[in-house]
């Protein structure tokens, strides 16, 4: 009978496994999986591998892909990677943003009083990491008065600390510093889960638990607004006359996530039934970047060209502004590099309560030049971390060449650490740093000056970002009293070179496969091929291997990119990660990555990806020519692509793995990475902040093809292409642990029609045979792998009835 067309979901076991980061080996097949391992192969005519030993071979494990897609013109198995197993529902819809666009543009002629002396009033948050502040605006004829916020649900302040709190009992979540008992847990910080990470679940730590983060984003926005309320009867209208909210996201934050949380703030504004009779609507809702507000705060500077870096808590986020043909336009913009939270760090590792010896500075220190009695035992230390915290500004400044920079953010205010930054980015400090990276800079920046550059500080600590959204609101207003016909402002700029879009704008070259006509481009990010004449603005993707590496009997964890040549097991697994190089660097010259140099090689952001396990079908891949095999890793804008190369008789095969890079962006600050990476043991079966992180790709003859040697020349390099010889001597591929063999024959033991366990293969379903399959069965969830004796007789049946 034909099934559903409709894709089915698929089954994730759930059992411990795990895992160790190094590229020859894992450990004993004796440990279990526990997480959503995924599987993607690309080949095509199964005949070529089948008439070396006579064997049908399968591939694709139904159970452990949540779900798979393919596209059988295309020649290749896509694998949507889940995050995880997906056992949260947005029962809200607060994911759905099929229906509404971001805004392109402010007007604030809607909000104008429609009668004399009932101004609306616009409300801006800004989140930050560690603090929350905002301000009302209301809305004048001609220039908008602004008014603090203050939060809280019994004391008032104007700092709200950014904490996040969930109760494990009611299923509520609460912001802000209060007597916390076992009914509530912290959360992890929200900012980098939700709007860097894009994670559509968390765990709790306590429990067996999973959170959606949409509701727990809406119910943090909910307490959030209601901690501006007040319970007193005077000022039960303290919301009345609001028209807008602007909350602010990290600069480069994707489309998705800003409609997911516009849906968050206009949900829960109005579940508060605050304003009953005009209840606001989703035009209403204003999710700004940071650098566009900070654009506006730089509205008055008078520069060719000016970076702007609000110094926050979590992040130094910096925007440069240059003046092309009289208008100012983004040509740079990064949020990528840690804040202030490392100093928070090093006080609490030395026993300090950071927030009290940082409240301390604020309040009796701020205009001292040296630091409290309680921090100078820490001197040297403090000023080591701000010089870590601004080396990737440094390297901003060697790229872009800017005439001044401007620094906001809360630290700005104290008198110590305006001297510090200043230091940091003095000519002496840029001078230095270029030649730590002259070894791999581009022959175009080798010569070039280093820039004499303006020190600007906001002394105040106002929000650079509270004050941005003030100035785009005026612009607007101007625009009004001025009698334009257009009183738009723009929310999002015109842009150029921007490094959050550089996957989507170089050239692209085409790379030999099945079928050229077919087959998408991808970026050669190896080569930094960049189309269009600004190259020197790119920043450079480049995917790379962790694996152990051997030295007088010492085992160090090191970093390669390119392609590499492995020992070949039944299984063995490597960590994959992102590297983005500033575009200082050329990335030809380096070939590794340790403790030793990652800090010298120019890399500004790190994206932990995947540990992809790779297996061999040992049922009917028993034997090869080469007990090495080489891997290769290519970056669509979508995808990360794993090719692996190897030898059986006197033939040489590849097969190709696509892992969905949505839902992996787990970047983590340059600044903390060596030490996380190369020092401290993690736990492997997930990322960092709970994701699970594995997944396997298991090499079969139905999905490989055999390719011509000039075709590896080609692909890999001469050179390399030496290692991966043929020869008449057949060698078994040996297994490490005790069960591996076992683990692969486990995932090739379900029918991909039915799913029903297969003791004894009958038949595969091959990329020929593939549409045929979906056709018949009308069903488009059948993927490549093998197909038992029952279904594969009413394959037969369907395909006679058919003809």
């Amino acid at each position: 009978m034909p099934r559903s067309s409709t894709p089915t979901k698929r089954k994730t076991i759930q059992q411990p496994l795990i895992f160790q980061p190094t590229l020859k080996k894992t450990k004993s097949s004796e440990t279990t999986l526990n997480s959503p391992i995924t599987i993607s192969d690309d080949g095509e005519n199964e005949d070529l591998l089948l008439s070396a030993d006579g064997d049908q071979a399968h591939d694709d494990d139904i159970e452990i892909s949540t779900e798979t897609v393919s596209d059988s013109s295309s020649k290749y198995s896509i694998i949507r990677t889940p995050i995880n197993d997906s056992s949260t529902v947005d029962e809200l819809g607060l994911e759905s943003v099929e229906a509404h666009e971001l805004q392109q543009y402010f007007n604030a002629e809607k909000y104008l009083a429609k009668e004399k002396g009932k101004c609306k009033k616009i409300y801006c948050i800004d989140r930050g990491s560690s603090f929350t502040k905002g301000n009302k605006f209301d809305i004048l004829e001609k220039r908008v008065k602004p008014t603090i916020l203050k939060f809280g649900h019994k004391e008032k302040t104007q700092f709200l600390p950014s904490q996040t709190f969930y109760n494990l009992q009611k299923g509520q979540v609460k912001m802000g510093k209060f007597e916390v008992s076992n009914e509530w847990e912290e959360l992890e910080n929200l900012k980098k889960i939700f709007m860097v990470s894009e994670l559509l679940e968390i765990g709790l730590k306590s429990e067996k638990k999973k959170l959606r983060v949409s509701h727990i984003i809406y119910l943090m926005i909910r307490d959030l607004i209601s901690q501006l309320l007040t319970t007193k009867k005077q000022d039960s209208n303290y919301l009345e006359g609001i028209g807008a909210w602007i909350f602010t996201c990290p600069s480069g934050t994707s489309v998705f996530t800003k409609l997911i949380f516009r849906n968050c703030i206009f949900k829960a504004y109005n579940s508060l039934n605050i304003n009953e009779n005009n209840p606001l609507q989703i035009d209403d809702i204003y999710v700004i970047e940071e650098c566009t507000l900070l654009k506006y705060f730089a509205n008055n500077q008078e520069k060719t060209s000016t970076m702007f870096v609000d110094l926050g808590h979590l992040t130094l986020d910096v925007v440069v502004m240059d003046l092309i043909d009289g208008e100012y336009i983004v040509t740079f913009k990064n949020g990528e590099s840690s804040g202030m939270s490392l100093i928070h760090q090093l006080l609490k590792d030395n026993g300090l309560d950071s927030i009290k010896e940082m409240e301390n500075l604020f309040d009796n220190y701020h205009d001292s030049n040296e630091l409290p009695p309680s921090l100078l035992p820490l001197k040297n230390q403090i000023d080591e971390t701000l010089k870590t915290i601004t080396k990737p500004l440094c390297m901003m400044i060697l790229q872009k060449q800017v005439d001044s920079i401007h620094f906001s953010g809360a630290i700005t205010r104290v008198a110590y650490f305006q001297r510090k930054l200043q230091e940091n980015i003095s000519y002496v400090r840029l001078q230095n740093i270029k030649n730590e990276l002259l070894p791999y800079l581009k022959e175009e920046f080798k010569n070039r000056d280093i820039p004499i550059i303006e020190f600007l500080c906001e002394t105040t600590g106002e929000s650079a970002l509270l004050s941005g959204a003030e100035e785009m609101i005026n612009c607007s207003l101007m625009k009004i009293s001025q009698n334009e016909l257009d009183c738009n402002v723009p929310i999002i700029f015109k842009e150029k070179s921007i490094s959050e879009q550089v996957l989507s704008e170089p050239s692209i070259s085409s790379i030999p496969e099945m079928n050229e006509q077919t087959l998408p481009t991808t970026i050669d990010c190896l080569l930094s091929s960049i189309s269009y004449n600004d190259s020197n603005n790119i920043e450079q993707y480049v995917p790379a291997m962790l694996f152990d590496h051997c030295n007088s009997g010492r085992v160090e964890k090191k970093m390669l990119l390119g392609n590499v040549l492995l020992d070949m097991n039944i299984k063995q697994d490597t960590e994959i990660f992102l590297i983005k190089f500033s575009p200082l660097i050329d990335t030809k010259l380096i070939s590794t990555i340790d403790y030793e140099n990652f800090e010298k090689v120019g890399i500004i952001e790190f994206i932990r990806f995947t540990n992809l396990i790779i297996c061999f079908d040992c049922n009917h891949i028993k034997t090869t020519t080469n007990l090495h095999f080489y891997m290769k890793l290519d970056l669509e804008d979508d995808f990360l692509l794993v090719r692996i190369y190897y030898t059986k008789g006197k033939s040489f095969f590849k097969t190709i793995t696509r892992i969905e890079r949505k839902g992996r962006n787990e970047r983590i600050s340059i600044n903390d990475s060596a030490q996380l990476i190369f020092k401290t043991k993690e736990d492997e079966v997930r990322t960092w902040y709970g994701v699970y992180y594995d997944t396997l790709s298991i090499v079969s003859s139905f999905s490989s093809i055999s390719i011509k040697y000039a075709e590896l020349e080609n692909e890999i390099g001469v050179e390399k292409a030496k290692g991966l010889h043929v020869g008449s001597k057949q060698l078994s591929i040996p297994s490490i642990g005790s069960k591996d063999k076992e683990f692969v024959r486990k995932h090739l033991s379900k029918c991909s029609v039915c799913q029903c366990e297969i003791k004894k293969v009958h038949a595969c379903i091959s990329y020929n045979k593939l549409p045929i399959f979906r056709k018949v069965f009308d069903d488009n969830s059948i993927n490549l792998g093998n197909c038992c004796s029952p279904c594969y007789r009413i394959y037969n049946d369907l395909k006679k009835e058919e003809k």
